[in-house]
């Protein structure tokens, strides 16, 4: 007789897995099937079932769970509280980012517009200097 040692195998995992999906075949309508040494078949496992007992054996969401008891009031005022304090620290982060998003750009702005002026300026002596001077190229030609 053979001793077959059985454990649910992770789909998520496996290299079957991987070879199902790249044919896009449905694991649900397949199955495993169990044969000893000389070929002969002795189970038929379907995917379905052991995928079922695979989700059983996880415990259920905290959230969906029956067994579950509602939490006290004191713990849920706790709770509302500590997630209120939260809340007020994240809007006085938010607004001191704000703030301080808003200095960088004024900053930024003036930059600019000092930068501007200051093109202008050069923009406006350079053009003097030209009418003032001729370029020396030009010089040494009429000389």
């Amino acid at each position: 007789m053979t001793c077959l040692i059985w454990k649910t195998p992770t789909l998520r995992h496996s290299r079957l897995r991987k070879r199902l999906l790249s044919e896009r075949s449905d694991p649900l309508i397949r199955s495993f099937e169990i044969a000893d040494e000389q070929g002969q078949l002795l189970l038929t496992l379907p995917f379905a079932e052991v995928l079922d007992r695979a989700r059983k054996a996880r415990p259920p969401f905290p959230a969906c769970s029956a067994k579950r008891r509602a939490p006290s009031p004191e713990v849920m005022a706790s709770q509302r509280q500590k997630l209120a304090a939260s809340l007020r620290q994240q809007i006085d982060a938010g607004r001191a980012t704000r703030a301080s998003l808003r200095q960088q750009i004024d900053a930024a702005r003036e930059t600019l517009e000092a930068t501007r002026q200051t093109l202008k300026r050069t923009a406006e002596l350079l053009d003097r200097t030209r009418q003032l001077s001729p370029p020396p190229h030009r010089r040494e030609r009429g000389a």
